[in-house]
């Protein structure tokens, strides 16, 4: 009898690690989606210069130059780099640099998902959905900053969740790195979506001071030392640049402040102008995710909360739906539309491809909510 019990049990063990076998990593799923998508991206990339900012963005990381405020540091750089890929013309290889970026975004997308349900499903759902969306998908087949900027958000949301749950020092330092990375490249929409951050590590609130001596300077080097370069560049005479070379301190402050944008205000746009540019970009994000989404994201994502109350899943959750995460969201959309003066004003001409931070956001939780449906 004994043995018998010996030979079933060695049977489902061995059953078991089969299973185990047949079904690849997180890490390797995650490269799946985001190599699917780039396959995608790349084959639907425009291989000319294209509409928007394309040009600009292209003569800027074609000679090394600088695009128009805030500049674009990093973008540039990285640019610069892909322009040298013996691929196709120069334009696709810029546009492919917007590729990448828009399906390693998809990958950390559903990392984090994978993270906080434990299962694959959600994780495929919201890093397809996400990736396939019609306004993500156009920007990450042009020259574009969304997609670096959709990158650098989700993998910054990922090391807070990690140092939510973990409480490391070194998840605090990735995110404090992503979070600099992201102002070298374009600051007003990753500065709207910190308050989100922010309440994800409020469970560590007690420890984050301390470790947080270590991260600080993470954070400065990654968001100064791209925009100290691009001031030594502009001083070179590059074959391409915006504004011109930055002759002092208060030039390059101003290209960061994006001060040009000032004398754009309108002052005939009244609030009621103000209310349909809001209600344009509340249609566009209906559009986008579609009711049936928005209750999948919103509805389920209380039960996140409630179930996991002691996780960083829970307060992940309420990022999106509290005062703060909800604010940060009309904000990118660009609804704050003839801010005048204000550091801000950058937003103030933003289009559709200004969601896609909070699009990343909603998509994750979209998937990962949707998780609880089947069992209410």
């Amino acid at each position: 009898m004994r043995s018998m019990l010996r030979s079933d049990f060695g049977e489902r063990l061995a059953c078991a690690g089969r299973r185990v076998a047949a079904v690849p990593s997180a890490g390797v799923q995650a490269a799946g989606v985001g190599l699917l998508l780039l396959l995608v991206y790349g084959l639907t990339a425009a291989r000319h210069v294209t509409l928007e900012d394309d040009g600009i963005f292209i003569m800027a990381a074609y000679t090394l130059g600088m695009a128009h405020p805030p500049g674009y540091p990093l973008h540039t750089a990285l640019g610069w780099l892909f322009t040298h890929l013996p691929l196709a013309t120069v334009e696709w290889r810029v546009h492919f640099l917007s590729g990448v970026f828009g399906a390693m975004t998809c990958s950390m997308v559903w990392l984090l998902v994978r993270r906080l349900t434990g299962t694959s499903i959600g994780a495929w759902a919201a890093a397809l959905g996400l990736g396939l969306s019609g306004v993500f998908w156009s920007q990450a087949i042009i020259a574009e900053v969304y997609t670096l900027n959709t990158f650098l958000f989700a993998s910054a949301w990922l090391a807070v969740v990690a140092y939510g749950d973990t409480g490391s020092r070194r998840h605090l330092e990735l995110a404090a790195l992503a979070c600099g990375l992201g102002l070298a490249n374009h600051w007003p929409l990753f500065l709207l979506s910190a308050p989100g951050l922010l309440l994800i590590a409020l469970p560590r609130w007690r420890q984050m001071p301390r470790q947080a001596v270590s991260a600080l300077p993470v954070f400065l080097v990654a968001a100064v030392l791209p925009y100290l370069w691009l001031y030594v560049r502009s001083r070179m005479h590059p074959a391409f640049s915006f504004l011109g070379p930055l002759e002092n301190w208060d030039d390059l402050w101003g290209m960061i402040q994006r001060r040009m944008y000032e004398l754009s205000d309108s002052v005939s746009a009244s609030g009621r102008d103000r209310l349909a540019l809001a209600g344009f970009f509340g249609r566009e994000l209906c559009v986008q995710f579609t009711p049936a989404g928005w209750a999948c994201w919103a509805w389920p994502s209380r039960l996140h909360a409630k179930s996991r109350k002691t996780s960083c899943a829970g307060w992940t959750s309420w990022s999106s739906l509290s005062v703060p995460g909800c604010l940060s969201m009309p904000a990118e959309r660009g609804c704050l539309a003839g801010t005048g003066g204000d550091p801000l004003s950058g937003i103030s001409g933003c289009t559709a491809p200004a969601v896609l931070s909070g699009a990343v956001r909603r998509a994750a939780w979209m998937g990962a909510s949707a998780l609880h449906l089947p069992s209410r």
